[in-house]
């Protein structure tokens, strides 16, 4: 009784003792990956499911499959987030022994995450691009490493490669304040997306040089990020200009930017409406200019 007393005097109680306890308990079976289901956001959602459907499925070494999937808003949403790419690995330790990893499936990944296995006298090590870095990598390199695969980029691989640098990019911009120097970066983006520069035609010795060209499937990663975000006016208004979306009504280009320019007026309608003509002010001007009566007289009537 007087050590309760104590305890109590003291600032302490045993209900805090108790509540202390059953964190402890709490934290033994977290680290154990106790209830992991509820701790882990991603586990039930559509990216994880199609990951391990298409793993495990027949068409597995289909790259034109695996392309479509890392350009997924399924993908996307957990793209780089460390809880996410933790189920990735996950689910390819579990079917390792039954589905080994293939070339198909490494190389997209590779691509989607900037990050090269190649071989080196020390064996295999990564070439990482800079803007590929964030916690929840060390997953990437551990599916990488169970592959111990040598990647060799080809045709089309290094448009794509452009196509997720860009990504990351407006990523990065998407946490400033769009200031005047995120709006010259963000328009530098766009100018890649330009009809003119949209192409699925391989180029040779790609590797070599900046590319301006990108392919037709990284509009799925530009579309995904401004369709699945909140923007201020002006971003949007960059978007419009720069990629002329309001062309983006009949032909490719509809096919192309048609769900940008939805995504553009669902924010901003007021970007598709066109000014009506004063037909009463352009009478005034006309007959205050004088031309129409100098019977070509002059240089200017002429």
């Amino acid at each position: 009784m007087m050590e309760k007393d104590g305890k109590a005097w003291s600032g302490q109680s045993e209900d805090r003792e108790e509540g202390a306890s059953r964190q402890r308990e709490w934290d033994s079976k977290r680290s154990a990956g106790w209830n992991r289901e509820e701790e882990n956001p991603f586990r039930r959602k559509a990216g994880i499911k199609r990951f391990r459907e298409l793993y495990t499925g027949k068409r597995r070494k289909d790259r034109t499959a695996w392309a479509d999937y890392f350009v997924s808003g399924d993908f996307l949403e957990g793209y780089r987030e460390g809880a996410f790419t933790g189920l990735l690995l996950e689910a390819v330790r579990e079917h390792q022994e039954s589905f080994p990893l293939c070339k198909e499936f490494l190389t997209e990944l590779s691509i989607a995450y900037g990050v090269q296995p190649v071989k080196t006298g020390d064996g295999l090590q990564f070439r990482v691009e800079n803007s590929a870095f964030f916690h929840g990598i060390e997953n990437i390199y551990e599916i990488m490493q169970m592959g111990a695969a040598i990647v060799r980029y080809k045709g089309n691989d290094f448009a794509m490669l452009a196509g997720f640098r860009d990504y990351r990019e407006l990523l990065m911009l998407a946490m400033s304040e769009w200031d005047d120097d995120t709006m010259l970066r963000l328009g530098k983006v766009l100018d890649y997306y330009t009809l003119s520069n949209i192409s699925d035609r391989p180029i040779q010795d790609a590797g070599r040089y900046e590319l301006s060209q990108r392919h037709p499937r990284s509009l799925k990663l530009i579309t995904y990020f401004f369709t699945s975000r909140k923007l201020p006016k002006k971003v949007w208004q960059s978007l419009w200009n720069h990629l002329y979306l309001e062309n983006a009504t009949l032909g490719k280009e509809k096919l192309f930017y048609g769900s940008l320019r939805e995504a553009v007026l669902g924010s901003v309608p007021e970007l598709g409406e066109k000014p009506r003509p004063s037909y009463k002010e352009l009478l005034r001007e006309f007959y205050a200019s004088g031309y129409f009566c100098n019977k070509g007289e002059t240089f200017e009537g002429r």
